[in-house]
């Protein structure tokens, strides 16, 4: 069993502090305060996802690579709600707001994780709604409001966030009219 003491323990702090110092001192702070995501405005908290910058190191770009799954993985889920909704799959409604609103909380995109967080409350509560004479297609109707609510911030974030990183803008917000074209007979 090794034995360190005090002397030793402190020496080898000191010289992990300046490694550490030296390493911050190289690296340059990647900071949310640009005016690509300003633009986001309140749909965005700054400080979650500064504190997924703040993973970036110079030789990785974790955030870049995090945002990028989320724009492959976005347009899949929204339009698997969409679909779901015009199915009145309401299982698969819920599972597809479950992932988007918790790939969203990661990158501290509020809007998107309210718009979710209004489908879950609304499908939570269908079945009470049901038995109040509120009818499925109406339950519907108000699920459509929230996936549109979705599609749009996403659509935002998705522009944001591919000119913050120089991305492609590989999506269209053409998804959103097929909810809204829509009618749901229930």
């Amino acid at each position: 069993m090794a034995v360190y003491h005090y002397t030793n323990i402190c020496a080898m702090r000191s010289s992990i502090s300046g490694s550490l110092q030296s390493f911050k001192d190289n690296h340059t702070a990647t900071t949310a305060q640009t005016p690509e995501l300003e633009k986001l405005g309140r749909s965005i908290n700054l400080n979650v996802f500064q504190e997924l910058l703040d993973l970036d190191t110079p030789c990785e770009a974790f955030s870049k690579d995090i945002v990028s799954e989320f724009l492959v993985m976005g347009p899949e889920l929204l339009s698997s709600m969409s679909e779901s909704l015009l199915r009145v799959n309401l299982s698969q409604l819920n599972t597809s707001t479950q992932s988007l609103r918790c790939a969203s909380l990661v990158l501290g995109l509020t809007r998107i994780e309210k718009a979710c967080a209004r489908i879950e409350t609304i499908l939570a509560l269908g079945i009470d709604l049901h038995y109040t004479g509120v009818g499925l297609g109406q339950i519907c109707e108000i699920l459509s409001h929230a996936v549109r609510d979705a599609h749009s911030h996403f659509e935002l974030a998705r522009v944001a966030f591919s000119s913050y990183y120089d991305l492609p803008l590989s999506w269209s917000s053409e998804d959103v009219s097929d909810i809204s074209d829509a009618s749901i007979e229930a």
